[in-house]
């Protein structure tokens, strides 16, 4: 069977972490590690995917923008509350020209996307040089193995590592990556993950230009023999 990224069926991204079970807890996890990464951000503007990164505190200068496809009150008086700017359209083909977001908040957007693999390249494309991403997912590899709901929400399973590729080919080089366990859960069981990627413009190994050397007198050795002789 042939495992495809693109997800035939839509999918529906809830608004909020109270829709969905240990929502409090998860956002409270994902808060605490994004934290102080938040604070090393440099530009004019970060921007959060869908209602459950609009809920995500961010101590940061840049002005926040939430790109959401659907909204309600309560997700509109939080974004006057945080005076953060709302814009309601669709995922898969963002309203920003390229090079225009200095950060991008996917907080397990990538696991209620259709198609993640266009999302992770609009974010490429309209992240400025050296932008960051930050990334949390649910971790297949816990006790949501075999869930394919979360409260009245379907959503898909991502590895991690499988993120990472991703975010490689497009030119990102990942700064950290971590399990996120609740209380009761161990650290390599943990239903969290979570992934720091900053993009890169630069190949990482440079290679030199080769240099062809053309000097008649030593590529000729005979011709320069008979000018030490004469």
């Amino acid at each position: 069977m042939k495992w495809r990224a693109k997800y035939p069926h839509a999918l529906n991204l809830p608004l909020s972490w109270q829709q969905l079970p240990n929502g409090t807890a998860y956002s409270t996890l994902i808060e605490q590690y994004f934290k102080n990464r938040f604070r090393r951000i440099l530009g004019k503007r970060l921007l959060k995917f869908g209602g459950l990164s609009a809920e995500i505190h961010c101590e940061t200068a840049c002005q926040q923008v939430l790109l959401t496809p659907e909204t309600q009150e309560k997700l509109t008086a939080l974004c006057q509350q945080n005076q953060m700017i709302l814009i309601e359209d669709s995922l898969q083909k963002l309203p920003f020209g390229d090079g225009t977001v200095d950060a991008c908040l996917l907080a397990q957007t990538l696991n209620f996307t259709q198609d993640p693999h266009q999302l992770l390249r609009e974010t490429a494309r309209i992240l400025s040089d050296d932008g960051y991403v930050f990334i949390s997912l649910f971790n297949p590899l816990s006790k949501l193995l075999f869930k394919r709901h979360l409260g009245h929400f379907a959503y898909r399973h991502f590895c991690r590592w499988r993120v990472i590729d991703w975010l490689e080919l497009l030119g990102f080089e990942i700064l950290d990556y971590q399990s996120l366990p609740l209380k009761h859960e161990l650290k390599g069981f943990a239903s969290l993950s979570v992934i720091v990627a900053q993009k890169r413009t630069l190949p990482l190994s440079l290679q030199p230009q080769k240099v062809r050397f053309n000097h008649p007198e030593i590529l000729n050795p005979a011709q320069a023999f008979k000018e030490t002789t004469q």
